[in-house]
């Protein structure tokens, strides 16, 4: 079973993904605001995350930004899923390291579970830094 980490303060968002992902067979963890996502994401070592931009505490970019420079996790797989869906706001998220960018305004529910379940496909098992047999099922 994958386990995705949901990091949005929309109460309605995090409810429709956590239904969804989890009638997919996944193990869904939810995390409001970024730093509590940054704690969950060391804590829970999920094989993916769902994060959104605008977020209070760690806004999406820096919470994107900080994993990024931990060690083996430059690559860990991150779908934005946003609701700024100006070109600045995609952008930034691609420069910020974001494996894909989804928007709350065009992408459906079940899009963002099959972009989901293909960035898995395509990443393969997911190693946490030099400690590959910290990772959980």
């Amino acid at each position: 079973m994958s386990k995705i980490l949901v990091i949005d303060d929309d109460p309605m968002i995090v409810a429709i993904y956590r239904n969804a992902f989890s009638k997919q067979g996944f193990e869904v963890d939810v995390a409001e605001d970024g730093a509590v996502g940054l704690q969950k994401f060391h804590l829970a070592k999920p094989d993916i995350v769902l994060l959104d931009i605008n977020i209070p505490g760690l806004n999406g970019l820096d919470w994107l930004h900080t994993i990024r420079h931990e060690p083996g996790l430059d690559k860990f797989p991150v779908v934005v899923l946003t609701g700024g869906n100006t070109r600045a706001n995609v952008m930034s998220a691609w420069s910020s390291g974001a494996t894909c960018v989804m928007l709350k305004s065009r992408d459906e529910p079940q899009r963002v579970i099959d972009v989901v379940k293909a960035v898995l496909g395509n990443h393969g098992p997911q190693t946490w830094g030099a400690d590959a047999g910290a990772r959980h099922h």
